[in-house]
């Protein structure tokens, strides 16, 4: 149990990651054209190991890494941008360069989606199923981006080992407020057209309300 929070905001934001973390199980898998990785100036050290471990199971041929230049305060001195940085990364692990990939201009959902979907298509590959890989409660807004911009490619979430629950102890205001944050980015995005709508059930709405009445939303 998470001591800093009472049980039913613990109950409260385990349904919120439930909901948001659109993610299947390794092992019931199947395999894909490729495995494509949004980009973070957090965990992308994770992200690449893991899109790793998922090519060393062969899931899929290649792995695509995308996303910009560091977020201010989290840069990596030797790369310019999180897809180098992951690209180095799985090499190190294992993975050999003609199967990574990179799209190092993005700078948000949308554009990781289009511009890797093209990257890919210039190196000759176009994609039937991807397997996507990000932050675990970004997944349920990634697959849906990917359904709304290219609703030809089937897509399946994947993610490392289940958060830990400790994050919401030490930045309750920042992690917790970051779950409200994607709730709302649903409803947000759909309405843009940047996401397909996504169908958000009552009982997590009303764990969305509560979290956001406590620590508001980012």
């Amino acid at each position: 149990m998470i001591e800093a929070v009472s049980p039913i905001v613990e109950w409260h934001i385990r349904n919120l990651l439930n909901f948001l973390t659109e993610a299947t199980p390794v092992a019931e898998i199947a395999p894909a054209d490729a495995i494509f990785v949004f980009g973070s100036s957090s965990n992308a050290d994770l992200r690449a190991r893991f899109a790793a471990q998922l090519w060393r199971e062969q899931k899929a041929p290649g792995i695509i890494f995308t996303g910009g230049p560091w977020k201010l305060g989290s840069e990596q001195p030797d790369f310019d941008t999180e897809a180098e940085f992951c690209f180095d990364l799985a090499r190190r692990e294992g993975v050999p360069s003609e199967a990574l990939f990179h799209e190092k201009q993005s700078s948000n959902t949308k554009e990781n989606v289009q511009l890797g979907v093209r990257v890919l298509r210039e190196a000759g590959i176009n994609p039937e199923s991807l397997i996507l890989v990000s932050f675990p409660p970004h997944l349920r807004r990634v697959c849906a981006t990917f359904r709304q911009q290219f609703p030809e490619i089937e897509v399946v979430g994947s993610t490392w080992e289940p958060l830990d629950l400790s994050l919401f102890v030490n930045e309750p205001a920042r992690w917790i407020g970051r779950l409200v944050g994607e709730v709302t980015r649903l409803g947000t995005y759909a309405l843009k057209g940047d996401i397909a709508p996504v169908e958000i059930p009552a009982t997590v709405k009303r764990s969305w309300s509560c979290l956001k009445a406590l620590y508001g939303e980012r």
